[in-house]
């Protein structure tokens, strides 16, 4: 397939080349740099001259099959507005958190095509998988807890926004483990966050704090039949392999014309949870 990827930050350069090592045709395009150097050196075939979709391949142009969008968060509706501007309405993969308001929320319930994703990877992340495994397998009341603590200033998300938004991640857990989408419980600062799902089957709890000297990720989930639990005590932890295995599957769906595990819609529940929180 042909991808363009926009936005070539941290985010942008791993989907880059994960899609290009995946065998597929990468095209880049970032306002923000020079990407004639940059694209060219990187995967010679295509570069960006100046438009989202002047991409050109020896003087032919190269159109894209999936986009995948990485650019910061509060431009990811404008970049969906140019998108459709531009006659784009193919598949499209959107950087978590998926937007920064729900203002926004229609650009994206809007979307035309039904290949949609949302960049939660740590649904990927093969302990997370094992333990929503464990936990849907056992069939039986649950309590869990995700947490993450953090120092803002070596954080890899650090530009995402308000704790809220950094939280996007174990909010989308808690939600992909089965919590209610009605938070019961808020407690929240300009570093931190407390949230508390609960219902009669699941109690959820999400910790975040932006004002440690230290990074650590920890969940841990527990049920009448299924204990399990897991820690990062760095970001690198976590694995490379989940963020291709992300990408692999949004491209795989995008090739077959079908919906992903991560769609728009599932974003969206995670900023309403946000704004649930404020």
């Amino acid at each position: 397939m042909r991808i363009l990827i926009i936005g070539f930050g941290s985010a942008g350069t791993r989907h880059a080349a994960n899609a290009q090592a995946l065998g597929h045709s990468v095209g880049v395009y970032d306002r923000d740099h020079d990407l004639r150097c940059a694209a060219a050196q990187a995967y010679s075939r295509v570069e960006a001259n100046g438009c989202a979709f002047g991409v050109i391949d020896d003087g032919v142009r190269w159109r894209p099959e999936a986009v995948v969008v990485a650019t910061p968060v509060h431009t990811h509706a404008n970049v969906l507005l140019e998108l459709r501007e531009h006659g784009y309405a193919g598949p499209l993969f959107v950087e978590k958190p998926i937007c920064d308001t729900l203002m926004a929320a229609h650009y994206f319930e809007k979307w035309p095509h039904s290949t949609t994703m949302v960049g939660y990877n740590l649904r990927w992340q093969p302990q997370a998988r094992a333990l929503r495994a464990g936990l849907v397998n056992s069939e039986a009341v649950s309590a869990a807890r995700f947490g993450c603590v953090c120092n803002m200033a070596d954080w890899p998300g650090h530009d995402y926004g308000e704790p809220l938004l950094e939280m996007s991640h174990e909010i989308d857990l808690a939600l992909w483990c089965g919590a209610p989408d009605e938070l019961t419980a808020v407690e929240l600062d300009k570093d931190w966050a407390k949230l508390e799902f609960s219902s009669p089957d699941h109690r959820v709890d999400l910790c975040w704090s932006a004002a440690e000297p230290r990074y650590r990720r920890a969940w841990t989930i527990a049920s009448e039949r299924f204990n399990g639990s897991a820690w990062f005590d760095s970001p690198q932890a976590l694995g490379e392999q989940m963020y291709r295995d992300e990408l692999a599957h949004f491209l795989a769906c995008a090739q077959a014309g079908v919906a992903t595990e991560c769609p728009f819609a599932d974003g969206l529940a995670v900023l309403r949870i946000c704004e649930q929180a404020k």
